[in-house]
């Protein structure tokens, strides 16, 4: 490898290799290559919508494709040993240089943030059996489907708090041990978007029985704190060139049951995101002014309680903007959302 001054510069010379059907940004300040990530999925890039940044301005090296909001990150070793085609190039000093640096340069040690403030955990598979399959019981009955754990991994749910936290070796928590405890025994939570935070849920029906301090149906756990929390998103494929139906939940169980009962598990050009007792106004600010959706349709699904002035303030909003959005409740006698079996589902919408 030729000798260059900079650790951006070996980077550079490093990603030629590993990459030879490249090009470079005007400021060479970034590295583009065609999306490894879609093609494995079966959707080739032949317009090089990924984009590697070569940790100039004292950020780390990262990738981010500008056709999946998904496949982006902190770049590794790792990623490029499993992405290249001619990982026999790979230089180790090089590597191990970027690996020091991207640590020397985060603020949260292993919490690597990457693009977008989305932080670097993963859902692990359960380890408690008998907590974990009466949970999973109580989730499959609830929505009247057969999830098993390794869908409940992609889909970003976590069933035991406490098998995240070391499963990601989380050693500093976020609330006292004995809250901790209580979480891991009564709720399931949800991971946020930029896995920042979970969003947990109470599993107790006489909630005022338990100790006050896990009382409430929702309890956010912040693994990261400070910032954005992020909505629950359950992980999708998205082009943001082309149209994208966003599908937007209050609850957590409520957009599960809309992705498996309503939609078929379609995650194809799909997003499905809950927004836990937020706006849904400002759900929508966000898909399209930080996630860059150009044309999104937008499918919001409403509490049957939901006033009529909140429905007059989102028209009053997307008005100008000529923004599709279709209003969804579930008109089933006694039930007033959608986080339900399907038996229990009788679905009507309308476009606002």
């Amino acid at each position: 490898m030729t000798q260059t001054n900079t650790i951006q510069d070996q980077l550079r010379e490093q990603l030629k290799q590993l990459f030879p059907d490249y090009k470079e940004s005007g400021n060479r300040k970034e590295f583009m290559i065609n999306c490894p990530l879609c093609e494995k999925e079966g959707r080739p890039d032949h317009g090089y919508h990924m984009y590697i940044s070569l940790g100039y301005d004292d950020k780390p090296p990262m990738y981010n494709c500008f056709k999946n909001h998904n496949h982006r990150g902190v770049l590794t070793k790792s990623f490029l040993e499993q992405n290249s085609r001619y990982p026999q190039y790979m230089d180790t000093g090089v590597l191990s240089q970027v690996a020091k640096r991207n640590s020397a340069l985060s603020d949260l040690g292993r919490y690597r943030q990457i693009r977008q403030g989305k932080y670097e955990f993963y859902t692990p598979l359960s380890n408690s059996e008998i907590k974990t399959n009466t949970k999973l019981g109580y989730l499959n009955k609830r929505l009247g489907c057969n999830l098993s754990l390794i869908d409940l991994q992609s889909l970003k749910v976590i069933l035991n708090i406490k098998d995240f936290l070391v499963y990601n070796n989380i050693t500093r928590i976020s609330r006292s041990q004995y809250t901790v405890d209580l979480l891991d025994q009564y709720f399931i939570g949800f991971l946020t978007n930029n896995n920042s935070t979970i969003i947990l849920r109470n599993l107790v029906k006489e909630r005022n029985k338990l100790p006050e301090v896990v009382q409430d149906r929702y309890i956010k756990y912040s693994i990261v704190e400070g910032g954005f929390s992020g909505y629950y998103t359950i992980p999708s494929t998205v082009d943001i060139y082309q149209p994208v139906n966003i599908h937007i939940a209050e609850g957590t169980f409520d957009i599960l049951s809309v992705y498996i009962n309503l939609c078929g598990m379609n995650n194809v050009q799909n997003i499905y995101s809950s927004i836990g007792g937020n706006s849904y106004l400002n759900a929508m600010k966000y898909y399209i002014l930080e996630c860059g959706i150009i044309d999104p349709i937008f499918h919001l699904y409403i509490d049957n309680d939901i006033p009529n002035q909140f429905l007059e303030q989102i028209k009053r909003v997307i008005k100008p903007l000529n923004l599709q959005v279709y209003i969804h409740m579930n008109i089933a006698p006694n039930e007033k959302d959608f986080g339900v079996s399907p038996e229990r589902i009788k679905h009507y919408y309308y476009a606002l």
